[in-house]
């Protein structure tokens, strides 16, 4: 018989190709086994082998920070080579965002930390940073809104080939939006005021003259005063507003026009030199003909007083007053008392003068004297009705004059007739007269008596008789006419004749 014959072939032999060093950030790597076998069985420690078979290549995802990954190969016969093993060490470098921060817009942070030895750094994204590759950047943001923004960055670092991340919050809060209303201005002599032009309310007001959000015009003086409004809102975060408070000087106003006043004159003006443009003017002791708001006024006075005004100029801004004391001055006057009186005949008007006073009378007819105080005055009416004619005494003292009238009436003279007187015979009895008009008056002259002529008392001739008549009023006036008388006839005896 045949002896069997025996083949004795050698084992496979396999080895491993793929990366010894693994990074945490990949999640799965390659391995190959090299050898001439067609069959292999892998296994891993610290790592999951995410396609599991018998083929070359394995893909295995590590966990550990080390591990391992063994295969052994078959070939066609059923020989197994030795178990390869491959250690692994899984690196992943160190990386620190650095807590979240949180800050208002425009503001300045660092984020992130303190780089490691060989370590490079990379951000994401790089808006805000002032170096996007360090490990620890300054950020510069801005938030132009009204609620907070919320940002996050990421750092990558890189190390033996490996990367890391971590992730920080950046809030950028807002700034409070400040919004000025127009500033007052305030007048130089202006009680202290609470500071309101600014929003959101609850801020504080800082410049010269200002206390706890109070300006005191006063302490700031005249001129433009720069006013800051600081506010903080409930992010902590602030802003400012710088605007500018006007104090305005006041006007001054001088008042001029006359101090001493005359009665006689209707009104005085009086003008305010200011530069003010409405005025608020006061009299005391008269009254103001023209009142409003212009720069002169018309006062009529009625007795001692006192005119003042107030400029007020396009600010609002009121001067002191400024004031004249007038003194009401009317000279004394007395033209007297009414008179009545006949024509041609005189009376007096007037009164006594006084001391520093001038007179004169007007008009000046009839007077005999027209500068005096108390003037003798003669005037005639020939016509039948009474004259009445107003005689006014003008006095002047100080500048100022006074006037009095006095009323004169002059009466007519009554219209007088004598009448018819008759003729008579020397031997004529006692001749009653009553043919002058108007009756009631008296006849007087040679003979006359009792109004009664007597013819024998008179004699032979041709007498003027006069007729007196006294009106109602006092006033009396005569007309004559002439009586003649005439002498007796003596009688006397012709011769007589014989008669049969």
């Amino acid at each position: 018989c045949a002896l069997p014959i025996f083949i004795v072939t050698p084992n496979p032999s396999v080895s491993i190709t793929g990366s010894d060093t693994v990074c945490a950030s990949q999640s799965s790597y390659t391995y190959t086994a090299v050898s001439t076998a067609g069959s292999f069985s892998w296994s891993a420690t610290s790592g999951t082998i995410t396609n599991p078979g018998t083929g070359s290549s394995v893909s295995v995802n590590w966990s550990g920070n080390s591990g391992s990954i063994s295969v052994i190969a078959t070939d066609g016969n059923g020989c197994s080579s030795p178990t390869a093993t491959k250690q692994i060490t899984r690196f992943n470098p160190t990386v620190n965002a650095g807590p979240d921060v949180n800050f208002c817009s425009g503001a300045t942070v660092q984020i992130g930390n303190a780089g490691l030895p060989g370590q490079t750094y990379s951000w994401s994204p790089v808006s805000g940073l002032d170096d996007a590759s360090a490990s620890n950047p300054n950020v510069t943001l801005s938030n132009q809104g009204s609620s907070p923004q919320n940002n996050t960055y990421t750092v990558t670092t890189s190390y033996l080939g490996c990367t890391n991340t971590d992730e920080v919050t950046v809030t950028v809060n807002p700034l409070p939006v400040i919004t000025l209303n127009q500033a007052p201005s305030f007048c130089e002599t202006a009680a202290s005021s609470a500071l309101s032009f600014a929003s959101p309310v609850g801020g504080t007001y800082s410049g010269n003259g200002i206390a706890n959000g109070i300006f005191n015009p006063v302490s700031a003086g005249v001129g433009t005063t720069a006013v800051t409004y600081d506010y903080t809102n409930s992010y902590g975060c602030s802003s400012s507003a710088s605007s500018s408070i006007i104090v305005n000087a006041n006007p001054t106003v001088t008042v001029s026009g006359a101090d001493t006043v005359c009665a006689s004159q209707s009104s005085y003006n009086y003008t305010a030199n200011s530069t003010g443009n409405i005025y608020n003017w006061t009299v005391n002791g008269g009254s103001i003909s023209n009142p409003g708001n212009s720069s002169a006024v018309d006062v009529a006075w009625n007795s001692s007083g006192s005119i003042s005004v107030v400029a007020t100029d396009a600010n609002g801004c009121s001067s002191l007053p400024s004031s004249i004391a007038a003194l009401y001055f009317n000279p004394s006057v007395n033209a007297g008392n009414d008179v009545v009186f006949c024509s041609g005949t005189a009376a007096n008007i007037g009164s006594t003068p006084a001391t520093g006073q001038t007179y004169s009378w007007n008009p000046t007819g009839g007077l005999n004297n027209s500068t005096s105080s108390n003037s003798s005055i003669t005037l005639f009416n020939n016509g039948s009705n009474p004259i009445n004619q107003d005689y006014i005494l003008t006095t002047s003292q100080f500048g100022c004059t006074n006037a009095d009238t006095v009323h004169i009436t002059v009466n007519p003279l009554p219209v007088v007739s004598a009448g018819t007187l008759p003729s008579v015979c020397q031997s004529s009895a006692t001749v009653v007269l009553n043919s002058g008009s108007p009756v009631g008056g008296n006849y007087n002259g040679t003979g006359v008596s009792n109004n009664s002529f007597n013819p024998s008392i008179a004699g032979v001739g041709t007498w003027n008789i006069v007729y007196t008549y006294t009106d109602g009023n006092g006033c009396v006036n005569s007309a004559n006419g002439p009586l003649t008388v005439h002498q007796n006839p003596t009688p006397s005896l012709s011769s007589f004749s014989t008669a049969c």
